[in-house]
């Protein structure tokens, strides 16, 4: 297999480049042949929908000069109209900053406007040739007189088609689909994280936290493969498109039998804006500077990427907030472990008072030797059950007294817990924190 190679590295930063990246395409390229990229952004020199551009070489006059005659005429380039398709213009320029290198590995490739921003590249690369969608992003974005990223998505489909057709034409294997499904949902914490671009996140309405057939999933299922919809815009960082093609490699390993423990299964507090349509940017780290949160991230994150960082901290306010947390826990925990003694002494007082009925009732059966068999004799004289000798010296007792008798009995054996010894005695309630997270 061979494994094309970002332009402009040096010898050092290649061969390190090609040590971390190569066990990830290889993971990818195990699934899927070909990947689909959607750029989306607005251009500032596109005019709306309708796609027109402003004519580079007349600057929208319409007129070029021509110095052999030494008058105007019509530019050529727009045929005097000073605005041109930009689409059809945008991809033509793209493809001419690209080397064949790179459009020998490019099967499809169009330029339109999308609805949420005024302008969309969508591609198909070869998955061995992922490390030239850095060529193109940037081929991309040279083409814009400024661009901004407001509304935008970046999505990155995993095509199984053995030609990168889209939608394609093999299905998914539905056993090893059920299993991504259930396995990778435990771990949408952690690719939410991943998925940010400069510390910072958008929106969760078109892109929410399951994988699904809905389109608006941050994992969309598409006939033979699979649509990443989670990851934010990195026009303005090329490379952050490696840390997604980590991510895309670590959860294709459950595209297969392999399994995560269902002790990941969670439940993430999310803020109620990432719920609405606003794409205001807001802080990654906002997500998780929640115990329950950044729990669930130091967690699941190993599955997704063990090697990016997670710097997240907690303020004191919210420590100690945690703190009375625990404590509120800790309490409501030694309530139930009491509830539980007594509920056991209950029960044991129960079953001994039953015995003893029963015991009362075959030592009547030993008065009147005739309705016993001799072996039933030598059974009920071998009988070691529980017989307090102060109950056995009396042939006849009061129920009540015999109850209160024998619960006294077993109180005397509880120990009776303080809530500080209980706590202290306790190594691990929920957490247990140390200074700060």
């Amino acid at each position: 297999m061979k494994i094309e190679v970002p332009t402009g590295y040096n010898d050092k930063k290649l061969t390190d480049w090609l040590n971390e990246m190569t066990p990830y395409i290889k993971q990818i390229s195990a699934v899927a042949p070909y990947m689909k990229f959607e750029l989306e952004a607005n251009f500032h020199n596109i005019d709306g929908s309708e796609g027109s551009q402003t004519c580079y070489d007349c600057e929208g006059s319409g007129e070029e000069y021509i110095e052999e005659t030494n008058e105007y005429d019509d530019c050529s380039t727009c045929n005097g109209y000073g605005t041109l398709d930009a689409f059809e213009e945008l991809k033509t320029r793209i493809e001419s900053n690209l080397p064949d290198s790179v459009l020998d590995n490019i099967t499809f490739m169009k330029a339109y406007y999308d609805s949420s921003v005024n302008c969309e590249l969508t591609f198909t690369i070869k998955t061995t040739a992922l490390a030239q969608v850095v060529d193109v992003i940037k081929a991309f974005t040279d083409c814009a007189d400024g661009y901004d990223t407001n509304n935008a998505g970046f999505h990155i489909a995993v095509l199984t088609d053995k030609n990168g057709k889209y939608p394609c034409d093999t299905l998914l294997d539905e056993n090893k689909l059920e299993n991504f499904k259930y396995n990778v949902t435990k771990i949408l914490p952690a690719i939410l994280y991943a998925s940010a671009n400069h510390g910072t996140t958008r929106s969760l309405y078109y892109r929410q936290l399951q994988i699904s057939e809905q389109k608006y999933s941050a994992i969309h299922i598409i006939r033979g493969g699979f649509e990443y919809r989670v990851f934010e815009p990195c026009l303005d960082n090329p490379e952050k498109v490696f840390d997604y093609i980590k991510v895309i490699a670590n959860t294709l390993k459950y595209y297969s039998k392999r399994k995560i423990s269902d002790k990941l299964a969670y439940t993430l507090e999310l803020p109620g804006r990432l719920a609405d349509t606003d794409y205001t940017k807001t802080s990654i780290k906002s997500i998780f500077q929640d115990i329950n949160n950044l729990t669930i991230l130091r967690k699941t994150m190993p599955y997704v990427d063990k090697d990016l960082p997670i710097k997240i901290t907690l303020s004191d306010k919210q420590l100690a907030k945690i703190q009375h947390k625990q404590y509120i826990k800790a309490v409501a925990k030694y309530q139930a472990h009491l509830q539980d003694i007594q509920d056991s002494i209950r029960a044991r007082i129960k079953r001994d008072y039953l015995d003893y009925l029963e015991y009362q009732r075959q030592s009547d059966r030993l008065r009147d030797l005739t309705k016993i068999t001799a072996q039933e004799y030598v059974d009920i004289q071998n009988n070691k059950k529980y017989k307090p000798e102060s109950l056995l010296t009396t042939d006849t007792v009061d129920k009540k007294d015999l109850y209160n008798r024998v619960a006294e009995y077993h109180r005397n054996r509880v120990r009776e817990y303080h809530i500080d010894e209980f706590m202290r005695s306790t190594s691990k309630i929920e957490f247990k924190i140390e200074g700060r997270v």
